[in-house]
């Protein structure tokens, strides 16, 4: 791959990890109500809902997707430095 290439595709994995990152981040919020709306109490904070099975998948996708786009980014700039 050239070094054009490179960090060209190291931006765009930071734009789309860092949105998927955020939209999950805000869509917690709705996990939350939608808790609320079922069984009458949710949790108060909501790092407790991180932490349970599909939610922490998610985000580990996208948070491999954001570091693998930084990675490819520093690969490609230290390659263009040179």
């Amino acid at each position: 791959m050239q070094k054009r290439d490179c960090v060209i595709l190291g931006f765009i994995a930071i734009i789309i990890g860092g949105a998927m990152l955020s939209i999950e981040l805000y869509c917690l919020r709705f996990l939350q109500y939608a808790e609320l709306t079922a069984f009458g109490e949710c949790d108060t904070y909501l790092s407790t809902y991180i932490f349970r099975f599909p939610v922490n998948i998610a985000l580990l996708i996208s948070l491999s997707i954001l570091i693998g786009g930084i990675v490819i980014l520093s690969q490609g700039m230290k390659d263009k430095a040179k």
